[in-house]
This record gives C-alpha cells, sequence and structure tokens, in this order.
C-alpha cells in the first residue's frame, strides 16, 4: 500500500454493564478496494480498557488491544468469539459498503447499529452503549500515535461525547463478588457436571442449590475437609451442597459465590457457563430414582428366586405324589 492511498479508520468502544463485558476495537479499510487492511478487537471484564480518548489514532487504539492481550486482561473466549464474527462481518463486502457509506455520511448511529449486532451475536444478546468514530487517513498515518489527544483536540460537536466516555470508563464498573461477610472462611471448590439432569450455569440464580466438591489442594478447603468429615473411607471427597449467594454472568463466563452456612462459602469462576452441573434437588431426585431402581431389582430377583423354590417344592410334591400312587397300586 502506498503512502498516498486513501484509507477509512474505525474505532469503537463500547459497554454491556448489566453483564460486565467492555469491548475495544478497530480497523482500518483502503477506500478505494473496500478491502480490510487490519482489525483488532479485545473484551474484557474491567471498564480500565476503556481510558482511551475515542478520537485517538488507529495505532494507539491496536497498542492498547494488544497490551490487554499480551498482559492477560481479556476474556479469552468472549474476545475469540468477537475476532471470529469482526473478521467475518469485515470479509463480507455489503457490511464494508454500509460502514463507508455510513461513514462518509458521519451516521454515527447507524454505525453504532451494526456494531451491536456483532457483539450481539458474539457476547450475547444485551444493552450495548456503543460509540463510533470515523475519519479518513493517508497509508502514511496509518502508523501515527497520538495517545496524549485531548478531547479540546475534537470536534466540538463530540467533545461532550467523549468527555463523558472517559468519564464513565473512570467510575467503578468492574465486575465485583467480594461480598462475602467478613471473618467468613473461603474455601475452593467445582462444580459437579450433569449433562443430562443438571442445571446449566446460566440458569442459576441466587438462591438456587447446588452441589459441589471441595478442592482439597487448598489448604482452606482441606481444613473444611476434615472438620465436616467429608473424606470417605476410600479417598473421595464426598459433595457438600450448599446455595448460591452471588453470581454474575460476563458472556460465557461466570463468577460465583456458594453460601454453605453463615460461616463458610466458596469462591469459584466457571469458564464455560453453558454446561450442566448438580444441584441438590437434581441429586436428591438421581438418588430417589437410583433406589428405586435398585428395589426393584431386588424384588425381581427375589420373585425369581422364590419362583425357582416354588417350582422346585411343586416338583418334588409331584414325585412323592406318584410314588404313593404307584405303592398303592401296586399294593
Amino acid at each position: 500500500m502506498g503512502q498516498g492511498d486513501q484509507l477509512y479508520t474505525i474505532k469503537v468502544i463500547a459497554s454491556e454493564e448489566d453483564n460486565n463485558i467492555f469491548i475495544l476495537g478497530t480497523a482500518a479499510i483502503d477506500a478505494a478496494s473496500g478491502r480490510t487492511v487490519n482489525q483488532e478487537i479485545v473484551a474484557a471484564s474491567s471498564s480500565s480498557i476503556l481510558n482511551i480518548n475515542i478520537r485517538a489514532t488507529h495505532k494507539d487504539f491496536l497498542n492498547k488491544i494488544q497490551n490487554i492481550v499480551y498482559t492477560g486482561k481479556q476474556l479469552k473466549n468472549i474476545t475469540k468469539n468477537l475476532q471470529d464474527n469482526f473478521k467475518k462481518s469485515f470479509a463480507s463486502e455489503g457490511f464494508v459498503e454500509e460502514l463507508i457509506h455510513y461513514s462518509d455520511t458521519q451516521d454515527s448511529a447507524k454505525m453504532s447499529y451494526l456494531f451491536e449486532q456483532i457483539f450481539a451475536k458474539a457476547c450475547g444478546v444485551g444493552n450495548y452503549k456503543v460509540q463510533v468514530a470515523s475519519s479518513q487517513i493517508s497509508g502514511s498515518e496509518l502508523d501515527s500515535t497520538s495517545i496524549a489527544t485531548s478531547p479540546e483536540a475534537a470536534p466540538s460537536g463530540d467533545s461532550e461525547a467523549d468527555n463523558n466516555m472517559n468519564m464513565d470508563a473512570g467510575q467503578g464498573m468492574s465486575p465485583t463478588v467480594s461480598d462475602i461477610p467478613p471473618g467468613a472462611k473461603v474455601v475452593q471448590f467445582k462444580f459437579l457436571l450433569s449433562p443430562v439432569t443438571g442445571t446449566a450455569v446460566t440458569n442459576l440464580f441466587p438462591g438456587s442449590p447446588i452441589v459441589v466438591r471441595l478442592n482439597q489442594s487448598d489448604p482452606a478447603s482441606k481444613d473444611t475437609i476434615e472438620s465436616l468429615n467429608l473424606r470417605g473411607e476410600d479417598g473421595v471427597i464426598k459433595p457438600l451442597p450448599g446455595s448460591i449467594h452471588k453470581i454474575t454472568h460476563r458472556g460465557n463466563e461466570s463468577d460465583i459465590i456458594v453460601k454453605f452456612n453463615e460461616n463458610l462459602y466458596g469462591k469459584y469462576t466457571e469458564e464455560e457457563n453453558s454446561v450442566k452441573v448438580r444441584t441438590t434437588m437434581a441429586e436428591s431426585k438421581s438418588r430417589i430414582v437410583q433406589n428405586n431402581n435398585q428395589n426393584i431389582e431386588k424384588n425381581i430377583e427375589a420373585l425369581k428366586n422364590d419362583s425357582s423354590l416354588f417350582f422346585y417344592i411343586m416338583a418334588i410334591a409331584a414325585l412323592i405324589a406318584v410314588a404313593i400312587f404307584v405303592l398303592i397300586f401296586l399294593a
């Protein structure tokens, strides 16, 4: 690409506060061919990733996105979904044509709508607050940086929106699951998977019953295992019932706090919240069914045994009757 070639740069900032998903993305499009030169996008659970001015350069956005990925702050599964959908969208001629048209007419509302569709598909339906900025630059400006860009440098019509976005990004919108009462013991655990009769993690809510297994490699959990006699004679850790105290969904991930009693809580992050897990109700039902099946099997076996004994006695009785009949007849 020559330095004189014209490019469209698209930068997008989005937040879905209900599920604590914060998104940063950018793309550069060749104005002549409509071909995407590059595009990057990332999602994280902390609003701190949005601490960048929407009027910063394409390269500024790229640098920040790469830094988020390198430091491991991204939501891996959601980011991968976003990257796949982002790439697919920018590979679509129709999508790029719409985006360029809305960029030329400065229709930010329709550009935002296009990105909302991408986010809903990749992260799930939600209330996304989207801000988009587009501009035309030359090829020589593609790698320029301007982190120090201030709101005053932006056009007056957008400066208020930029200030609002930066102000919102600095407020405490990051997810928190640290509402465990002071002094309570916190243990580590894992869910017990139940693909057939279990409940999806996304369907759990505060108060939902749950059954977990404590992680014996954690010192606090190991002490609890011993104090509650959860270790069986075979060494297997017995399940521990509790209830969901707090749960926060972030796309495909969920942060969960489980309450076992007033002084014992557990904290866990499920990276695939579509899995089905065992609850106390499901466990009780499965035990009842299992016990009923065992009782039926015992009854059937007993009937078989009784039937065999019955026929054995009848056979002996028949032989005795025949013998008596023969003796009487011969006499």
